[in-house]
């Protein structure tokens, strides 16, 4: 009868440990996917971004589960039981910290980029430059984790607003062949133009930034800034191909 019992028990607590670890990876799975979907907002369609960040949150939750949260899992129960503790609620908390810990990671990161009030820092980090402050941001996208880096802010401002921006920043005005624009024309996310640019909305004068070819530390760049004729309607797009 107790060799019953104790192979009941057993099994129940197999059952819930097993249960504990679905439920850890299946967090981390939607804690990156989340992430990822956040942060590559330059990727369209949708569900093209979407369904990315749920393929590559499976990787990475695994790979976050079996490296570092089952290890601590299994290390914290042994030692609870050693010490004989018997709160179920704070044992799952102990061996849940890896896991609590990712996904307050991927939160912090993902308003990080996503959140307007965090756009002049990362425009500072990402370009060298100082956000220009008069400048109304209309709409960012971003990538994130992505072997074709690019980052897009489109501004709306008075002339005088863009030229400060322009004399104050340290651009080189370039022409469109010396940009080669009939390129990257091609790879200008004309789709995350926002609504406001009018519709026939194309640059007519070009700016460009480059690190020199010594440089240690970032940013590198390149660096574009493309506005209109008015000078009213202007984007920076950092294209790190």
């Amino acid at each position: 009868m107790n060799s019953e019992v104790t192979s009941a028990l057993s099994l129940w607590q197999r059952f819930r440990m097993n249960r504990f670890l679905v439920l850890c990876w299946l967090t981390l799975v939607l804690s990156f996917a989340l992430l990822w979907g956040l942060g590559n907002s330059i990727i369209v369609p949708w569900y093209q971004r979407w369904g990315a960040g749920l393929f590559v949150g499976v990787i990475m939750g695994s790979f976050r589960l079996v490296v570092l949260s089952l290890p601590w899992a299994v290390v914290s129960y042994h030692c609870l039981r050693g010490l004989k503790i018997q709160r179920v609620g704070l044992a799952w908390l102990v061996m849940g910290v890896p896991v609590l810990f990712f996904c307050i990671e991927d939160l912090r990161l993902a308003t990080k980029i996503t959140l307007p009030h965090h756009q002049p820092t990362r425009f500072a980090q990402i370009t060298g430059k100082v956000w220009p402050q008069d400048a109304r941001l209309l709409t960012r996208r971003h990538s994130f984790l992505a072997a074709d880096h690019q980052h897009i802010w489109f501004f709306e401002s008075d002339p005088e607003v863009f030229q400060s921006f322009v004399q104050t920043s340290g651009w080189s005005a370039v022409t469109e062949e010396d940009v080669q624009w009939g390129f990257l024309n091609s790879r200008f996310p004309w789709h995350a133009r926002p609504t406001r640019f009018p519709s026939s909305w194309q640059p007519t004068e070009f700016w460009y930034w480059e690190a020199d070819k010594d440089a240690q530390t970032g940013p590198f760049g390149p660096a574009y800034l493309l506005t209109d004729s008015n000078h009213t309607h202007w984007c920076l797009w950092n294209d790190g191909i």
